[in-house]
Formats: C-alpha cells, structure tokens, sequence
C-alpha cells in the first residue's frame, strides 16, 4: 500500500529507504500507522533516533526462504547462496533473513534439520557480496 502524501525528492538515501519501508510493511494498517508516522517525523528525526529505529527493529527485507530448501530436502548450500544474492543484488541493499542452522532438537521436520546447510550458505554468501560491493554492519543484539 502507497499512502504517503510526502515526496521523497528532498531526503537522502536512508531515509529514503526508510520512508519505503515504513509504507511497505507487510499489512495495510501497519502499513498505515507507521507510513503515516514516517511521513511527518522522519525528515526531522536525528540520526540517533534513525539508528535507534532502524537497526532496533530488525525489518527484514531479503527472504530467500533458506528453510523451505531444506525442509523440502535441498541440501545444496550454494543454491541457498546463489538464490539469496540474486535477492540482494536485486534490492541493491537490505537486512537479510536467514535461519539458525543448528534448529532446535524439538523442530519437528527431522528432515528440515537434517539438511539445513544455512551457516555454508552463509559463508559462501558473504564473500561474493563483498567482491561486489556490499558492505555488512552488525546489528545490536535486543
């Protein structure tokens, strides 16, 4: 959903982005209540409250669906890896989901667990973004 009634002519990059993302959360009142927030406050905000927005509230962009690989029995990490930088050079920037690879002894897909190759698939993910460019920022943990 598209309500914003500000042009985003006027701010830099990240706010930029962060005025997209605000109207493209996922439903439409979210989409509304924080579009709407985002339209008034953010050209004002600070830095500081940018960051303590942004990188407080971990809104993952880049979905590559690394579980559905594994739980369907595609243990072939650089599948995972390929598909995800495809994601990434496509959003050109963005906070990447990705599942533990460890999974928990109770999952319940014996086969999920069984495959699960997320951390190889990180691995080789990292480096070929790299050479292209992306710069990666840790987050703090909360």
């Amino acid at each position: 959903m598209t309500g914003t009634t500000r042009s985003s002519g006027d701010l830099d990059p990240r706010r930029k982005r962060l005025l997209f993302r605000c109207w493209h959360r996922g439903t439409r009142e979210m989409d509304f209540l924080i579009g709407r927030f985002a339209d008034a406050h953010l050209p004002a905000m600070s830095d500081a409250e940018l960051a303590a927005g942004h990188d407080g509230v971990y809104g993952w962009d880049i979905d590559g669906g690394d579980w559905q690989f594994w739980e369907e029995g595609v243990s072939d990490a650089r599948l995972v890896a390929d598909t995800y930088a495809q994601l990434a050079r496509s959003a050109g920037a963005g906070v990447v989901l990705m599942h533990d690879s460890t999974a928990r002894a109770d999952e319940p897909s014996a086969i999920m667990r069984r495959n699960n190759r997320t951390l190889e698939a990180i691995t080789r993910l990292v480096p070929v973004l790299q050479r292209e460019g992306f710069v990666f920022s840790a987050l703090p943990a909360g």
